[in-house]
């Protein structure tokens, strides 16, 4: 059965893709999207990495860490899956230019709300970048960054699915680079001062 906000499109209309790391925010995603569906993908791990060398078009003179995902049978993680109107695929793939369209299989997604499953019959798809391993000098994460993806996981999942992302995500211990008064991040967010705070405390 479909949902009441996909019952009206068609499915060579939309495209549905999973969201491991900024994408879970929906502060970030276009207005029109159809639905962001809280899911857990089986048999995957989150982790951070250099970023590949081209330009991405922020903080261009650093080392910054990304997030990526892998094959790990026996890990799962948190995310969102987003059903978009085809007419994003474009911008989509601008925004993620420095990662590689890969399909998922629908069998490794776990829906929060079991009614919302199978509401459409699209391929599923992740966006994984270019493995790149630990360079001499070592990529740091931009708080402005890890901000927003912290606040994706805290308002979808409350703050055990933020202790969820830290355990189920590797290379935790790469430094942070304080960019909040001055965000590089182009998709910064503004942060409360009780979401800056349970931030703090999961990350200690």
């Amino acid at each position: 059965m479909a949902s009441a906000l996909t019952e009206n499109v068609q499915n060579d209309q939309l495209i549905a893709y999973f969201g491991y790391g900024s994408l879970v925010n929906r502060k970030t995603l276009p207005l029109d999207i159809v639905e962001a569906i809280p899911v857990t993908l089986k048999g995957w791990r989150r982790h951070w990495q250099p970023r590949p060398n081209e330009n991405i078009g922020f903080g261009d003179d650093q080392s910054i860490a990304l997030l990526g995902i892998h094959r790990d049978e026996a890990s799962e993680i948190d995310g969102l899956l987003i059903i978009d109107r085809a007419i994003n695929q474009k911008a989509l793939d601008k925004r993620e230019a420095s990662y590689n369209k890969t399909s998922i299989k629908k069998s490794e997604i776990i829906y929060k709300n079991s009614d919302l499953q199978g509401n459409h019959d699209v391929e599923v798809y992740t966006y994984l970048p270019p493995k790149v391993e630990m360079a001499n000098k070592v990529p740091e994460i931009l708080r402005s960054y890890l901000d927003v993806v912290m606040q994706g996981f805290y308002l979808e999942f409350g703050e055990s699915g933020l202790q969820r992302f830290l355990d189920s995500t590797d290379h935790f211990d790469l430094p942070v680079y304080e960019d909040r008064r001055a965000p590089i991040y182009p998709r910064h967010q503004k942060m409360s001062e009780q979401e800056m705070g349970i931030f703090e405390k999961i990350l200690a």
